[in-house]
């Protein structure tokens, strides 16, 4: 098994919770979503998704931390930190940095004129001000009008496609939850679970070498 397989495919997108929306639910300013990270069951680390408000802007700080072992030896490890900042239900700037087992990418977004300047480990690019952020936390992503999503690590856009599955219970920290159920197929191949308030419950992919990873709402 190669050091690197465990969870490298984890992190084309890594983040995730409430919606930026007038429409959608917003999240209360201090609040804060908080996954477990699992690969065949087993905890391999944490994601959390922290909100605030500053005047009328929303920002989204995500941490995520993980480590595999295999005898009790690391093998992998991934650290990344990110902020989204929106205005009126649009990405206005994205900032992250990640370790991802010792590479480090660095991500950094930002409106000019009508237009996402974007600027990254793999250079320099633009994106249309609508674009969505892989970070999976808004339900928006799921939506039929947006078909390309952000690399939250490179600010590599992806073309994808998600449909609806159907509504399914899963368990949740206060008991089982009626959750919606979409697959998402294309460069970004992701199962995601959302509330009836549009609150990201669960996440489900499998790892480029075939392990099943998942993030659990705690």
């Amino acid at each position: 098994m190669s050091l690197r397989t465990p969870l490298v495919s984890i992190l084309a997108a890594t983040s995730l919770v409430f919606v930026a929306s007038a429409s959608l639910a917003m999240p209360a300013p201090g609040s804060a979503l908080r996954y477990t990270v699992t690969r065949n069951g087993d905890e391999v680390g944490s994601h959390i998704i922290q909100f605030s408000k500053d005047k009328d802007a929303l920002k989204v700080d995500i941490h995520t931390d993980v480590k595999v072992y295999l005898a009790f030896i690391p093998v992998y490890h991934f650290k990344h930190d990110g902020r989204e900042t929106w205005q009126h239900g649009h990405l206005v700037s994205l900032v992250s940095k990640t370790d991802d087992d010792g590479t480090p990418k660095n991500l950094d977004v930002e409106l000019r004129g009508d237009k996402l300047a974007i600027d990254s480990s793999l250079g320099k690019d633009t994106a249309e001000p609508d674009i969505q952020p892989a970070s999976l936390w808004n339900a928006h992503i799921v939506s039929a009008d947006h078909t390309v999503l952000l690399n939250t690590l490179d600010g590599k856009k992806m073309s994808v496609n998600a449909a609806y599955v159907g509504t399914e219970r899963i368990n949740a920290k206060n008991g089982p939850v009626a959750a919606r159920h979409y697959a998402m197929t294309g460069e970004l191949e992701r199962e995601l679970w959302f509330s009836a308030d549009d609150v990201l419950m669960k996440v489900r992919f499998k790892g480029s070498d075939g392990s099943t990873i998942e993030y659990l709402l705690n």
